[in-house]
């Protein structure tokens, strides 16, 4: 844990199916930028990440994607992780209102 909360950048290996895993909001809630490839998962339109809006090139080889984030300064990387909070929070909270609608149906 010591070593995660030291880290300003987490390599984050792909989810089964697709980018989301529990790697990926660990890394934001201890204030590191995740690392993933935009291309990491078998069903690229359900990878929903912040590399998305990098360059192609950038977003799909680990070499480049840490080139280009070790230049980032500390409001840069402040703003990945308060916007990726932001919308993992959105997106459990639509989940969370599915999962009522569904539970209330029966």
């Amino acid at each position: 844990m010591d070593s995660l909360y030291r880290s300003k950048f987490i390599a984050i290996p792909p989810g089964h199916f697709n980018n989301q895993n529990h790697r990926y909001l660990e890394a934001l809630l201890v204030g590191a930028v995740p690392l993933i490839l935009s291309s990491n998962s078998i069903d690229v339109s359900a990878s929903e990440n912040w590399t998305n809006k990098l360059n192609v090139i950038v977003s799909r080889s680990f070499f480049l994607l840490l080139k280009v984030t070790k230049k980032m300064c500390d409001d840069e990387r402040t703003e990945i992780i308060r916007v990726e909070l932001e919308r993992s929070r959105n997106e459990t909270l639509l989940i969370r209102h599915k999962l009522k609608i569904l539970l209330e149906q029966k």
